[in-house]
Order: C-alpha cells, then sequence, then structure tokens
C-alpha cells in the first residue's frame, strides 16, 4: 500500500465520528497524496543520476581501456 492507496481509503472507507473531524481526514489524505507525489519525483531524480552514473562509469571504463590498448 502506498500513500496514494492510504489516502483513497481514508476518503472511502473512514467516516469522521463528529463533522468536525471531517476536515483533518480530508487534509490528512491530501497530505499523503501530496508526499506520494514527492517520493515519486524523488524516485525519478534518482533514476536519472543512477544512469548518468551508469553511463559515466561506462565511458571512464572505456576511455581506460582505450588508454590501455594505447601503451
Amino acid at each position: 500500500m502506498n500513500a496514494n492507496d492510504l489516502a483513497d481509503y481514508l476518503d472511502n472507507n473512514v467516516e469522521a465520528m463528529l463533522m468536525s473531524e471531517q476536515p483533518h481526514l480530508d487534509k490528512a489524505a491530501a497530505m499523503l497524496r501530496q508526499q506520494q507525489a514527492e517520493i515519486e519525483e524523488w524516485k525519478r531524480k534518482y533514476k536519472d543520476m543512477h544512469n548518468l552514473a551508469t553511463q559515466t562509469m561506462s565511458r571512464v571504463h572505456q576511455l581506460e581501456k582505450a588508454k590501455a590498448n594505447e601503451q
């Protein structure tokens, strides 16, 4: 279950005991959705950085191999 699933669960299955509590449930669901969006953005950034590091290391390896072959 991710934060979006939990927010959906709150929206669809949890009813406030008092009407004054409903804004808190709504706020909690909204915060969970925002956190999930931030998590997804961090995952994308991590993936991009990982790909860049992998490409860089591959290029370094190629350059080292080419340099070794020159000697």
